[in-house]
């Protein structure tokens, strides 16, 4: 059985990553 709850938490925290970035990138130009 693997551990969905650690893999979810791991994929949102991927996304609020990239999220974040992206707003960063935009700050940027």
């Amino acid at each position: 059985m693997f551990d969905i709850y650690s893999t979810t938490t791991r994929i949102k925290d991927l996304r609020d990553q990239y999220i974040r970035e992206q707003k960063f990138n935009k700050k940027q130009k």
